[in-house]
């Protein structure tokens, strides 16, 4: 099955928010859908400590359990949306082989194809870790975003 991703969606459907901000939680929570973050997850800065004396880290807690997190960079030139998957009608693709002449597809025939839809754009990214920061290391999202970077110097992209 092709997948599609709807990247009209991305300007139009996908209205940026400065308040948006996705959190990486280091746990499964079997849920789809929004919820009142706002309300009960409340991230705060780190407070400063005689061995720390500016964390770049946040804390909050969640279902009691302590989280450390920090901000994992968007690169410059690249935006994070909150996407959804759908499925789609869309009408068969007719092929047309040098010398075959065209595919003996129906006009009128359909396939299901799989859509990512842009629901919302984010901000920021927070990653999480239990009681501890999350490494730079070995955290997938934070290396990912590192990776962008990395990439862009490689292949000299200009952003």
């Amino acid at each position: 099955m092709d997948v599609v991703i709807d990247s009209a969606n991305l300007n139009r459907g996908a209205e940026g928010d400065s308040n948006t901000h996705l959190h990486q939680l280091p746990c499964s929570i079997d849920h789809n859908g929004s919820a009142e973050a706002d309300v009960y997850f409340n991230p705060k800065p780190t407070q400063p400590t005689p061995e720390q004396p500016d964390p770049q880290t946040i804390e909050a807690s969640f279902r009691g359990r302590e989280l450390v997190g920090i901000k994992a960079e968007i690169p410059k030139g690249h935006s994070v949306y909150i996407v959804e998957k759908a499925t789609m009608e869309f009408p068969r693709q007719r092929v047309r082989i040098e010398g075959l002449g065209e595919d003996e597809v129906a006009d009128e025939e359909m396939e299901t194809k799989s859509v990512w839809l842009a629901k919302k754009k984010a901000s920021s990214i927070n990653v999480w870790g239990h009681g501890l920061e999350p490494s730079r290391h070995s955290d997938k999202t934070i290396k990912a975003m590192d990776w962008i970077q990395v990439s862009n110097l490689i292949h000299g992209a200009n952003f």
